[in-house]
């Protein structure tokens, strides 16, 4: 098995933790998801 992307595990990493991401990354992040998502 290969290792998660480690862009894919920070979009899905524990949502507490988003509190200390920055403004921009919060928006990668929220938008990774929502790719990642609508592709599975």
């Amino acid at each position: 098995m290969t290792k998660p992307h480690p862009i894919i595990f920070i979009a899905f990493a524990n949502p507490k933790h988003d509190l200390n991401l920055p403004k921009e990354q919060l928006k990668i992040k929220r938008a990774l998801r929502q790719s990642f998502l609508i592709k599975n």
